[in-house]
């Protein structure tokens, strides 16, 4: 009897094991849950000792005896990658890498990779990667999977689940592997070599543009695990660092080029195989390649890049007819050669430069501290504004320092959703203080002349009518509704057929409940079966509480919901607490038919000239041309289809337009943005220079960065040979569904707003 009952009160510290649980419900390998034991008769501490040894045996002999099966990331010495991030760096509240090793024993298995942390919430979530993972018998392989971390100070899982069971091992702290890094940190990734540090002397002070150089082994399979680089630089002056780069990894590359991202690609002595038909990176050139020469004269270079120091001769590829805009090019005998060339691929922008940085002798040239900022869009070496840093400083009350939290602050206010002020609170919680305590003591004592026993019934009766009161204000509030705030914005490249769409949701529940959630793009904007969905939670970029630079954040405790890559971007059992939001994000892209008519010219002066075509099936409202610095309002609705002519059209200049200038005693003056505020009303304003942020101004107009989610920002399209047709949707062109039910349609508001990017011809002299 006594053994029955040690046994139900004692369990034992097997802090180190890796476990397998039941039923997909695994308890972790934290140590087993330990809770207090009646004493153990005289005599029987040795049978206690005993007993504790055949459970830790047969724990033991569990684990070996199953599949064999083990899950873990690779080894921090392996020097083919890292297991987490980049150059074993990541960035929280983006989506990274986390590399893992499976091994198996004497039986095959298959499942899926799950990982497990907490959002910035503190919440549990479970990342179920999308592929299903076959391992043979004896056979070891490496893996990667994708997750967001939600702090500086993360707990990670990695788990392997089948059919039966689930092989789990726990990391306490991520930081001992991987350097984490703030959110709006740059992050500036090398591949194919590595470049020397540089540093830049602007007026704030030294400033040091360092790189994670990765081997070929650390390219994500998957678009989304390069979310959290800024700028990817490619080197290709040894080719055979690109040995072992699978096809799946070039596709990723791309398709993040294609919708938002940035590549610098270097290309000089091997260019002839690099821009081959048949090598992966031959997508990335921008004209017709004419060979490799060597380039003496370097006069213009030192001038362009402010160096005294001589630069000595070095191999050029010679591009002939490029895309895009020459940023520098050099003279070579009577003819102009490109040396530096952007241009737009897809969304994104490709950086190409007609020489081998990764190589003597520009490793040790002097002027690579200009080149290299200026190349990298200025990340670390931005333009200096005086009195920024402690504007920066004075809005850390507000937790956050970038425009994505500006945003998510206006959204996270519900129009149906009445907020009591503190001070209402603070009265009501006095006024019952005070009618339980004296009041209750002077209205029997001293009003009704009744004994004191009658409190036994004034209390309660005050208690109740307090509870009531407490429920009929909590009803009044919110009316017990679902209320969900969405802001979209879709973006068309017609050259490329491709759509992506960036949802932000701000979801609130009146009450404790559980959602499954799910997005799906709108039938009228595309009609692709295939379309590919990421829904996550959305983290804010500051330091405030429950922000992403937050150094601690307190973990709740619970079943961890789920975000599935498996059933086109789910999230399955997110529970919400009563009265509160949660803000979530979404990312999708699709196949679109949006053959246009439109016929783009834009002479000398960049002013643009031709006809426009709305090619979507939706109509547009406040609808304007944008190019270079040039904006062209057109006037009333567009219709889906319909065709304006940009020549009856007047034109103004781009930054008056998002800085809303206006003419004051002869001098124009920009109306001042407030970083700070957060109303509702707000929101377009917001979005527009979200959208637009480099083009009004950036940081010098903001005050806030841009660098969370810094893809939204379409500013250098207008630089690389774009045209963009912006415009606002009355209807939303996303649903998003609870278990199948739709909650737009409860929406307590939606801004949608549409880019369609044009090719633009240049007149011919």
């Amino acid at each position: 009897m006594w053994v029955r009952k040690l046994l139900a009160q004692k369990s034992f510290h097997l802090p180190w094991l890796s476990y397998r649980s039941g039923g997909g419900n695994p308890v972790g390998s934290a140590p087993f849950d330990v809770r207090p034991s009646v004493p153990c008769p005289r005599g029987q501490g040795g049978a206690t000792v005993v007993i504790a040894g055949l459970v830790w045996l047969a724990s033991l002999a569990g684990v070996i005896a199953s599949d064999g099966i083990s899950i873990e990331l690779i080894d921090h010495q392996d020097l083919s990658a890292t297991a987490i991030g980049f150059g074993g760096q990541y960035k929280v509240g983006h989506w990274t890498p986390v590399r893992l090793r499976l091994k198996t024993g004497a039986a095959a298995c298959r499942g899926h990779i799950v990982l497990k942390t907490h959002d910035s919430d503190g919440q549990s979530v479970e990342f179920v990667q999308q592929e299903e993972v076959s391992l043979a018998a004896n056979e070891e392989r490496s893996v990667v999977g994708y997750i967001r971390f939600g702090s500086l100070e993360s707990q990670l899982s990695v788990g392997f689940q089948t059919d039966q069971d689930r092989v789990t091992r726990v990391y306490q702290r991520v930081s001992d592997l991987a350097t984490a890094r703030r959110s709006t940190d740059p992050l500036v990734v090398v591949l194919g070599g590595e470049l020397p540090p540089v540093t830049t002397p602007i007026q704030a002070g030294p400033t040091k543009l360092s790189y994670a150089a990765v081997a070929a082994a650390e390219m994500p399979d998957r678009w989304h695990g390069y979310e959290a680089v800024d700028t990817l630089i490619l080197l290709t002056g040894q080719l055979s660092a690109f040995d072992g780069v699978t096809q799946p990894q070039w596709s990723a590359l791309d398709r993040w080029v294609q919708l938002g991202g940035r590549l610098v690609l270097s290309v000089g002595r091997n260019g002839a195989a690099v821009f081959d038909s048949q090598h992966p990176l031959a997508r990335f050139n921008p004209g017709q390649f004419v060979g490799v020469r060597q380039q003496a004269e370097t006069a213009e270079l030192e001038s362009i890049f402010a160096s005294s120091e001589q630069l000595s001769a070095f191999d050029m590829t010679a591009i002939r007819n490029p895309q895009g805009v020459v940023e520098v090019s050099i003279a070579r005998g009577n003819e102009q050669q490109a040396f530096w060339v952007r241009f737009a691929r897809g969304m994104g922008q490709v950086d190409l430069i007609a020489a081998d940085l990764g190589l003597s002798p520009w490793t040790s040239w002097s002027g690579r501290i200009s080149l290299m900022p200026r190349l990298i869009d200025g990340l670390s070496a931005g333009r200096p504004r005086k009195g920024l840093d402690m504007r920066v400083e004075k809005l850390a009350h507000v937790g956050y320092r970038d425009i994505v939290g500006q945003l998510r602050g206006a959204m996270d206010q519900f129009e149906n959703v009445r907020i009591f002020p503190f001070g209402l609170v603070a009265a009501l919680i006095t006024l019952y203080a005070l009618l339980i305590g004296p009041g209750d003591f002077f209205m029997l004592r001293r009003w009704l002349a009744l004994r004191m026993q009658w409190t036994w019934l004034t209390f309660p009766l005050l208690a109740i009518l307090f509870c009531l009161l407490a429920i009929g204000l909590s009803r009044y509030r919110d009316q017990g509704q679902v209320v969900v705030n969405k802001v979209e914005i879709i973006d068309v490249d017609t050259q490329s057929g491709r759509v992506r769409g960036t949802t932000w949701a701000q979801l609130y529940s009146p009450r404790q409940a559980q959602y499954d959630l799910s997005l799906t793009p709108s039938g009228r904007l595309t009609t692709d079966e295939n379309a590919e969905v990421l829904m996550c939670w959305q983290g804010l970029p500051g330091d405030g509480l429950g922000g992403l630079g937050s150094p601690s954040t307190n973990r709740l405790t619970g079943k961890a919901y789920e975000v599935s890559f498996r059933s086109g971007g789910q999230l399955r059992g997110l529970s919400v607490p009563v009265a509160s939001s949660k803000s979530l994000s979404v990312r999708w892209s699709a196949k679109v038919s949006a053959g246009s008519e439109s016929q783009l010219v834009a002479d000398r002066r960049h002013f643009l000239r031709g006809e426009i075509q709305n090619p979507l099936n939706v109509d547009l409202v406040d609808a304007v041309v944008l190019y270079q610095n040039s904006s062209y309002m057109i006037d009333g609705v567009l219709r889906s289809g319909q065709v304006v002519s940009l020549n009856q059209l007047s034109h103004k200049d781009l930054r008056w337009k998002l800085q809303q200038r206006v003419v004051v005693s002869n001098r124009d003056v920009s109306t001042q943005w407030d970083p700070e505020d957060v109303r509702p009303g707000h929101v377009p304003r917001i979005l527009e220079l979200m959208m637009f942020y480099g083009a009004a101004g950036g940081e010098s107009y903001v005050d806030l960065t841009h660098r969370y989610q810094s893809y939204v920002d379409l500013s250098a399209a207008l630089r690389t040979g774009r045209a963009i047709l912006l415009g606002r949707c009355h209807e939303s062109l996303s649903d998003l569904s609870d278990q199948q039910k739709l909650l737009s349609a409860d929406a307590n508001a939606h801004w949608t707003y549409v880019r369609v990017l044009f090719p633009v011809e240049m007149q011919q002299p």
